[in-house]
C-alpha cells in the first residue's frame, strides 16, 4: 500500500497567496474566475512518477466568469501574451489552472474532474487547484493515458450478422492524483492562532442573564429570584452576565437534574433555569 505522505506536495507562496486575494477583490462578490497557475517541480518523484514537490510561482489572471462557470484559453488571451513577453518571464515553467470556488466549499465537482479529463491530454502531467474565500486549496493532478478501443462491425448476410472489419483508434484515460497544499507559515502566524485559540476558548461558554436583569436575549424577563444565585453565583458580573464555562455548565446541568428530583425548586424557577438551557 502507498503511504499517504506519497502525495505531490503544491508549495504556495505569500506572494500567490496575496495575488489569490487580489482576484477576489477584484472579482464581483460570488463570481468565479480563473488563472493560469505557474509552476517549477523537483527532480525527486513520487513512486507514480510524479513530482515530489510542485513550487506555484504566479498565477496569471485569465477569466471572470459567471457564480457558477469559468473557462479560460491560453491561444486567444492576451494577458498570457503579455505576461511571457515579459523578460523577467522568460525562464522555464510548466502551467495548470487555478479557479475559485468563492463561497462555495474548496472541491473538485463532476464539472472540474470532466476538465482535468478534457485538458490532461494535452499535458505531461496537469496541475487543478482550486480556492475559495475561505482559503481552502485543494490541488489534483491529472495524467492521460493513451488506450487502443477497437470497434466491430458486422453486416446481414443470408439472414445472418457476420462479422465484417475491425476499427482502432486511440483514446485517452486521465487517472487521478490528490496533493497535499502547504502555505508559507510565520511567526506572526504562530502568535495570531495563540490569539485565536484563546478566542476559540472564550466562545465556547453559556452565556446568560441573571434573571433580575430581565432574559434581554429572548425579549422575555422574569421576577428576580435569588435562588437562582445559589447554583450560579461564582460566575456573575456585576452586569448581571453570567459566563458558564461549558464544563461548568455541564456539571450545573447535573446539579439541576439531581435538584429537581428531590422537588425542590419551584416552578418559576423551572421556568429561568429551562430558559437558561436553550442558549
Amino acid at each position: 500500500m502507498k503511504a499517504e505522505n506519497d502525495k505531490p506536495v503544491v508549495f504556495i507562496t505569500e506572494e500567490v497567496l496575496h495575488k489569490i486575494s487580489l482576484m477576489n477583490k477584484f472579482t464581483k462578490l460570488n463570481t468565479e474566475w480563473s488563472s493560469v497557475t505557474v509552476f517549477t517541480q523537483s527532480k525527486e518523484t513520487t513512486d507514480d512518477g510524479l513530482p515530489k514537490e510542485i513550487y506555484v510561482k504566479d498565477i496569471i489572471p485569465m477569466d471572470r466568469g459567471s457564480s457558477v462557470f469559468t473557462s479560460l484559453s491560453i491561444g486567444t488571451n492576451p494577458v498570457f501574451t503579455e505576461y511571457i513577453m515579459r523578460d523577467e518571464n522568460q525562464s522555464d515553467f510548466s502551467t495548470g489552472l487555478m479557479h475559485t470556488h468563492h463561497s462555495m466549499e474548496a472541491y473538485f465537482s463532476a464539472t472540474d474532474i470532466s476538465e482535468l479529463d478534457e485538458n490532461s491530454q494535452h499535458y505531461t502531467f496537469y496541475l487543478s487547484i482550486i480556492v475559495n474565500y475561505a482559503g481552502d486549496i485543494v490541488a489534483k493532478i491529472g495524467v492521460a493515458t493513451k488506450i487502443i478501443s477497437s470497434d466491430s462491425t458486422y453486416i446481414k448476410s443470408r439472414g445472418k450478422y457476420v462479422h465484417n472489419s475491425i476499427s482502432k483508434k486511440e483514446v485517452f484515460s486521465c487517472k487521478k492524483y490528490d496533493c497535499t497544499i502547504s502555505l508559507p507559515v510565520t511567526e506572526s502566524d504562530s502568535e495570531f492562532n495563540k490569539l485565536l485559540k484563546i478566542l476559540e476558548d472564550n466562545e465556547k461558554k453559556v452565556v446568560i442573564r441573571n434573571p433580575a436583569y430581565g432574559d434581554f436575549m429572548s425579549g422575555r424577563s422574569y421576577s428576580p429570584d435569588k435562588r437562582v444565585e445559589r447554583y450560579l453565583p461564582q460566575f456573575q458580573d456585576d452586569r448581571g452576565v453570567i459566563e458558564i464555562p461549558l464544563e461548568d455548565w455541564e456539571t450545573l446541568q447535573e446539579e439541576i437534574e439531581e435538584v429537581e428530583h428531590n422537588f425542590i425548586i419551584p416552578e418559576k424557577l423551572k421556568q429561568i433555569l429551562n430558559s437558561i438551557k436553550e442558549y
